[in-house]
């Protein structure tokens, strides 16, 4: 893995070639993306949130990432995400079908400085990676068709035929409707964050209306399989 801290992706890709794509690049357009949409969301499109980002381009070489010890207060390329978006940004790189997610211990463990005080999203992080290992397989189908609210889906495979649902709001309360695959017809889905209380049942074309909460993540997953 290697880390050059430039935003035009067209630049790492160059430099990946040169090199033979021997290894993976850390996405730093992408970072920023998620620090210009938690500082903010009343103007942030989300459906550019991916644009120009390596994850996009050629997600095999990318490292995903939401901040690290270069953006963090205090250094020269503060960038630091804002505590709110965290939750929804890890939802975006850890349950995606490409990319390869690092996890930022502050973010973990939390952080303590003079202009921050920040817990961490220890329990929450622990949930979304539960849902990696558990739900998320299979390729994603993405639906960047609102400014506010974006979702994707990942359907399973041969051997995890289980699917979940990501919905992401910077908004107001929101919904999307999006298909999880016709193999999951008549199954009851839940939000396993726990944001959203009401059950929604797939319909025979694997489609459903997924909601999400005010400035939030929901990630709708079978309750048969949470109950097996």
């Amino acid at each position: 893995m290697a880390e050059y801290w430039e935003q035009d992706t067209e630049v790492l890709e160059e430099y990946l070639e040169k090199q033979d794509f021997d290894f993976s690049m850390m996405d730093v357009r992408f970072h920023y993306a998620l620090h210009e949409a938690s500082v903010d969301p009343d103007n942030y499109d989300l459906t550019q949130l991916f644009d120009g980002t390596l994850y996009r381009n050629d997600a095999r070489y990318a490292v995903t990432f939401v901040d690290n010890h270069d953006s963090q207060p205090g250094q020269s390329l503060a960038s630091f995400v804002k505590p709110w978006f965290k939750p929804l940004a890890y939802g975006v790189i850890l349950l995606s079908s490409y990319g390869y997610p690092c996890l930022y211990y502050p973010d973990y463990y939390g952080y303590h400085a003079e202009d921050v005080d920040y817990d961490g999203n220890q329990e929450l992080i622990d949930k979304l990676l539960y849902i990696r290992q558990q739900f998320a397989y299979g390729e994603a189908a993405r639906y960047l068709d609102d400014a506010s609210c974006i979702g994707f889906t990942r359907s399973g495979d041969d051997d995890h035929p289980v699917g979940c649902a990501v919905v992401i709001s910077i908004g107001d309360e929101n919904q999307k409707e999006m298909n999880v695959g016709d193999l999951h017809a008549g199954e009851t889905y839940i939000d396993i964050i726990g944001y959203r209380k009401e059950e929604i049942i797939i319909d025979e074309n694997g489609s459903a209306v997924f909601t999400v909460d005010a400035r939030s993540i929901s990630v709708w997953v079978p309750k048969e399989q949470l109950e097996a």
